[in-house]
């Protein structure tokens, strides 16, 4: 696939997430800085269905890599490349280092940890 500009996207319809989604923010907030806007968006809150729509052909996306990682490996969706996207986003995790964590609190953390090592070795 030819490498994408952000101004390519100016004639684009966008599946999006809910208006108080940090991806659809980031978004809008990158295109309305190259002076997009768009008024034949489309709006769902559930990701499955974003999903199905961008499958059918009635626009494009943002959402993150593990929510189309299935879609992705088999085909069903494409990733497009965007050099100057805007899709850095932090997670973060929060607790109070002196307090009692229970053993389920515990492996969360441990877990979440594990899982967020993979996702940055695998981009």
């Amino acid at each position: 696939l030819p490498q994408v500009d952000t101004l390519d996207l100016k004639d684009v319809s966008f599946i999006h997430t809910e208006s108080d989604c940090s991806y659809r923010l980031l978004l809008e907030q990158h295109l309305n800085s190259h002076a997009i806007y768009s008024s034949s968006d489309l709006e769902f809150w559930s990701i499955e269905t974003i999903k199905h729509c961008v499958m059918s052909g009635l626009g494009i996306s943002l959402l993150p890599a593990i929510a189309v990682k299935d879609e992705l490996s088999s085909g069903r969706l494409i990733r497009l490349p965007w050099d100057d996207s805007p899709c850095q986003v932090a997670t973060q995790m929060l607790y109070h280092p002196g307090k009692w964590l229970s053993p389920a609190l515990g492996e969360f953390i441990r877990l979440s940890r594990e899982h967020a090592a993979r996702w940055r070795q695998n981009g």
